[in-house]
């Protein structure tokens, strides 16, 4: 959804229900909750969404967005912003330690866990990062409880994903280096694959 703002066009997502009989019906537009300053780097990347999940904990959906380098808790009835993760003005309160998503690409919940691939940048590498989520209280909350950093350092610059097994394992998708591994959270790491594809292995 391309509109000008000052004279600059920018680019924000839109997310659609597309029915069975191929009817499209708009929900929510990153619009309708932020606007575009001159902060912004790539207009025509403004938000670029590239994830979405879904809690069924809390029967909400989740938006990636990697420019804004956050996710959006969206209410399903609403289809309004309830929570956010990262970014500016976030309503998740860090604990000490705790350092929020950086050009993030999938995610997955598993009760009050948040596993993220976190893309970050050349410099840091990407991650594997773990996060307890506490909702109980006024102002959310955010622990960081794992953190994954391969050495040497992979930096996936597009796509990655990360997915729950169990209370304790996660498969973990290095897209550029065309890794696909199971991953622990005591840190091991019983096999791992890896695929002749780079940058094009991208969600699993």
């Amino acid at each position: 959804d391309t509109r000008e703002v000052d004279g600059v066009e920018y680019a924000g997502d839109t997310l659609f229900a597309l029915e069975t009989d191929g009817t499209e019906t708009e929900l929510w537009s990153f619009w309708d909750d932020f606007a575009p300053d001159d902060t912004v780097v790539a207009p025509l990347s403004w938000t670029h969404a590239n994830a979405l999940r879904w809690n069924n904990d809390r029967q909400t959906l989740w938006v990636g967005s990697r420019d804004l380098n956050m996710l959006v808790e969206l209410d399903p009835k609403l289809w309004r912003v309830v929570n956010q993760l990262g970014g500016i003005e976030p309503t998740f309160h860090l604990a000490p330690g705790t350092v929020p998503p950086k050009g993030q690409h999938q995610f997955d919940f598993r009760d009050g866990r948040l596993a993220l691939h976190d893309n970050r940048d050349a410099t840091s590498g990407t991650r594997l990062a773990g996060y307890d989520l506490d909702f109980s209280e006024q102002l959310p909350s955010a622990e960081q409880t794992f953190e994954y950093v391969p050495e040497p350092t992979i930096y996936d610059f597009v796509m990655g994903d990360v997915t729950w097994l169990d209370d304790e394992r996660l498969i973990m998708t290095w897209s550029t280096t065309g890794i696909l591994e199971e991953r622990h959270l005591d840190g091991d790491a019983p096999w791992s694959i890896m695929l002749d594809l780079g940058s094009v292995f991208p969600y699993t």
